[in-house]
């Protein structure tokens, strides 16, 4: 729960974030905690490092065959013809590390596509809204789990809460100070401040 104490009318006073006691947050605030949850967590994949704030497993480095038809129509193996995806990323100018980035540069990349979908004022939801980067996100997180808030991307979210909430605490006591029509709501025998969510 997020709360910040203030003074109004020399009593000490503690404002809490919750659904019933504001301020609260509109959607277009959830909507920008969940951008700046989005960030911290592409950066912590761009890093390699999971949904457990550990890195993620290596990529295989495992060769393949391959089969090819002579002009005599015999199927021959040649073995170890294709090298490894932690070689071949690498041989491409990728880092050799499961960042979910692909190897190929002029290629359309799944974690462009994770977005903010859309917000409400008590959740907001992000998403991949192709088919393809959702079959592909599914299969890495089968691989590894990258798709959720990881401890420090809930502490960066929580800490930008926090400085959100105590703007909208410092707006609503001006208006409080001011005498605003906002005064009608605040209960002193209570200590608490609520108004309706916007």
């Amino acid at each position: 729960m997020i709360k910040v104490k203030i003074k109004f009318a020399g009593k000490k006073i503690t404002l809490r974030g919750t659904d019933t006691i504001a301020p609260g947050f509109r959607a277009r605030q959830m909507a920008q905690l969940g951008q700046v949850g989005l960030v911290s967590l592409k950066k912590r994949v761009a890093r390699g490092v999971g949904a457990n704030d550990a890195p993620m497993p290596p990529l295989s480095d495992k060769g393949g065959n391959k089969a090819v038809t002579g002009k005599n129509g015999k199927t021959y193996i040649i073995h170890g013809a294709y090298k490894g995806y932690r070689t071949h990323k690498k041989r491409k100018g990728g880092k050799p590390i499961r960042d979910l980035w692909s190897a190929i540069k002029t290629a359309r990349h799944m974690m462009d596509n994770l977005s903010v979908r859309w917000a409400s004022a008590r959740q907001v939801m992000v998403a991949f809204t192709r088919k393809d980067d959702r079959m592909k996100a599914r299969a890495n997180q089968k691989r590894a789990r990258f798709l959720a808030w990881s401890p420090n991307d809930q502490k960066v979210i929580m800490k930008a809460a926090k400085e959100m909430f105590h703007n909208e605490v410092t707006a609503t006591t001006m208006v409080l100070v001011k005498g605003g029509r906002k005064r009608r709501n605040f209960s002193r025998n209570t200590s608490q401040f609520s108004r309706r969510a916007a």
